[in-house]
C-alpha cells in the first residue's frame, strides 16, 4: 500500500509538482499496521498525509 502510494505522488509530481496527495485508510487497517513504530518511521521520512476515516460513524481524521 505505502509503496503503490509512493509511486503514485512520485507519477504525479512528474506531472504537477504542486499536487499534494493524500492517503485515506479506514481505521480498521491503521489500527492493526500503521501503528506500528516501523510503518510510523516510513510515514514520517517520506512526509505521508494520512486521512484516517471510521466508515461506521462516519468519522474523519486528519
Amino acid at each position: 500500500m505505502l509503496g503503490q502510494f509512493l509511486n503514485y505522488r512520485l507519477a504525479l509530481k512528474a506531472e504537477d509538482p504542486e499536487i499534494v496527495l493524500c492517503l485515506a485508510i479506514s481505521i480498521e487497517i491503521y489500527n492493526p499496521f500503521f501503528a506500528r513504530r516501523f510503518v510510523q518511521m516510513v510515514i514520517q521520512e517520506y512526509q505521508v498525509k494520512l486521512i484516517v476515516f471510521d466508515p461506521v460513524v462516519r468519522f474523519v481524521q486528519v
